[in-house]
């Protein structure tokens, strides 16, 4: 288990995400993010698991909750 910003580091580290676009990168509860990578570790797939309608609903919770 980890925590947003862990987990938005992770992201942009990753999946080269600029500063701009990941301060607004809500991370939904308790819905994993598969990523798969290729031989050199580049992100060749990433995606929450399971209903993505459901991962939108949770992200847009949580920017609820942040106020």
């Amino acid at each position: 288990m980890a925590h947003g910003n862990s987990l938005r580091a992770l992201r942009k580290v990753l999946q080269n995400i600029d500063d701009d676009e990941i301060a607004g990168l809500e991370i939904p509860t308790g819905i994993p993010y598969v990523m798969k990578l290729d031989e050199s570790l580049e992100v060749v797939e990433a995606d929450y698991l399971g209903d993505p309608a459901a991962a939108a609903a949770a992200a847009e919770a949580v920017a609820r909750q942040a106020g």
